[in-house]
């Protein structure tokens, strides 16, 4: 590897702004200082910008709590910020006597115009969406490492995006050059994510009410967390048609029908949901049949 493609392979030089400090704007902290970068956190509660500097020195980085005034001076802006407040920040930030060089968002559904507040004074603007799970909680630690990533925006803003996502060992995920593919693309991560947080919840419930009194909820997530590592498992090695079991796979319409019955008498929310899964199911099995 040359000198020069090692350097690209890491942040090393760079000096990164982070502008939120949740759960987006803290992983992010964090890994772009173990990817090389020096972190200036900022944050509406200035206790969270102290706390995410704290984590990024932790991870053996430089990282400072700085001023709104302060962040124009990194080399690139990241606004990990709620959708609803984004236009807004922006709109702080184009005010400031000093221009910013690049700004990206970190909000899936909105493509780089969201930032035309500050593409307008001459800042280079962009996207950098990362397609993980982020919690708000803080029981573990979490990783952009290896993931995909969403990109948009100017030339300038999209060739540093881009060496990012390599010094993360992530890769980027082609999107169509339009506001509606960034919302069909969001809407899958919500689907996928979200999703299958609600089924599993609901599903839950489901077996606790057939376990016996007294059995632990916390084994029951562990018996459908089994399933469904398997489950995914099989969606590593197998097309969906192919990793697709059960009762709706096998054809067996009467043990279906058996199962909205019965949970029916428990859920009817859970009935419903299943009946529309089903129908999605035999659907997906229909289309590989033609």
């Amino acid at each position: 590897m040359s000198p020069e493609s090692q350097r690209r392979a890491t942040l090393g030089g760079l000096r990164l702004a982070i502008l939120g400090c949740g759960a987006v704007g803290r992983t992010f902290a964090v890994e772009l200082a173990r990817a090389g970068s020096s972190v200036l956190a900022w944050s509406r509660d200035s206790t969270r910008a102290e706390a995410a500097a704290r984590l990024v020195r932790e991870a053996g980085g430089e990282g400072q709590a700085v001023d709104l005034s302060q962040v124009p001076a990194a080399d690139g802006i990241l606004l990990c910020v709620h959708d609803e407040a984004l236009e807004e920040l922006a709109a702080r930030l184009a005010e400031l006597s000093q221009r910013v060089a690049v700004a990206w968002h970190t909000c899936g559904f909105h493509g780089a115009e969201v930032l035309q507040s500050l593409e307008k004074t001459g800042t280079a603007c962009g996207k950098l969406h990362p397609m993980v799970a982020l919690p708000r909680g803080k029981t573990r630690e979490s990783s952009l490492r290896g993931a995909f990533f969403s990109l948009a925006g100017d030339a300038p803003a999209l060739e540093l995006a881009r060496r990012i996502v390599a010094a993360l060992g992530g890769e980027e995920l082609a999107l169509r050059d339009d506001p509606g593919a960034h919302r069909l693309y969001h809407a899958s991560a919500a689907l996928a994510s979200g999703g299958l947080v609600a089924l599993f919840a609901t599903a839950a419930n489901v077996l606790q009410r057939a376990a016996r009194e007294g059995e632990d909820r916390e084994r029951i997530d562990q018996a459908l967390l089994f399933l469904l590592r398997s489950t995914l498992a099989n969606l590593e090695h197998e097309p969906p048609t192919a990793a697709l079991t059960g009762p709706t796979a096998r054809g067996a319409a009467s043990i279906v029908a058996g199962h909205l019955r019965a949970l029916a008498d428990v859920d009817p929310s859970a009935a419903e949901l299943y009946r529309q899964l089903t129908a999605h199911m035999q659907r997906l099995l229909g289309d590989s049949r033609s």
